[in-house]
């Protein structure tokens, strides 16, 4: 079951969904940082480890498939 979650997890977490999650700290930020400001920074933190910061120069996996 938990092999299942994680890789349910893993899946959503496209560019895609990591930048709709970035448009929302924006705009709550914008709009409500007073009363949610260590959540917040909390959830700024936490994109900041799921983005990919560089791409890999390889490829993983075997040459014969190239």
């Amino acid at each position: 079951m938990l092999d299942a979650s994680l890789r349910d997890a893993s899946s959503k977490l496209t560019g895609d969904y990591l930048d709709q999650i970035q448009q929302f700290i924006f705009d709550v930020s914008l709009n409500n940082y007073e009363d949610f400001s260590q959540r917040i920074e909390a959830l700024k933190n936490e994109l900041e480890h799921y983005k990919v910061t560089d791409e890999p120069k390889k490829p993983i996996g075997f040459s014969h498939n190239d």
